[in-house]
């Protein structure tokens, strides 16, 4: 029971930081995103406003011409024992509706891009963000152009629930 609380606390803290850059877009009338990447430690996202007007692109997060707001955090320091990813060696299907299978390697589903962003004046990428205690799983899915966050938890017994 401990580590469902840490999971649904760290869905709700990641569908916290999507909201937030989503606010900071409006707040200050340009594009925000959080990129997320990966390295040896894990996942890691920041933060980043469009700082030459052509909205939000990886290549330029990477190079700092759209720079970082906040220094990236990753989901492991924010709430202990859960992770971007999904529990090895288990199937987990993907979230109602949709059918298959989630790919494991791929935590961060939005399209092609692991790049959130968010316009000035509204409007979002959809996708799912999939994170593990390593028994459950949990899914921050956001719906485009409604902005819409909602938190959904896997586990073996009952499968996917809305949380």
């Amino acid at each position: 029971l401990r580590t469902a609380g840490r999971g649904t606390a760290a869905a709700r803290q990641l569908a916290l930081e999507l909201q937030a850059a989503r606010w900071r877009a409006g707040a200050r009338a340009r594009p925000h995103g959080l990129l997320f990447q990966q390295d040896a430690r894990g996942w890691s996202f920041r933060l980043a406003l469009d700082g030459n007007g052509n909205g939000m692109r990886t290549q330029e997060i990477r190079s700092g011409t759209d720079p970082t707001v906040l220094p990236p955090p990753r989901l492991e320091d924010l709430v202990a024992h859960v992770r971007l990813g999904l529990p090895q060696g288990l199937a987990v299907p993907r979230i109602p509706p949709a059918t298959g299978w989630l790919d494991p390697a791929d935590p961060v589903q939005f399209g092609a891009s692991d790049l959130v962003a968010f316009g000035a004046v509204g409007g979002t990428s959809s996708g799912t963000l999939y994170l593990t205690d390593g028994g459950d799983a949990w899914g921050v899915v956001l719906f485009a152009p409604s902005c819409r966050v909602r938190v959904w938890h896997w586990d073996r017994r009952d499968g996917w629930k809305r949380r």
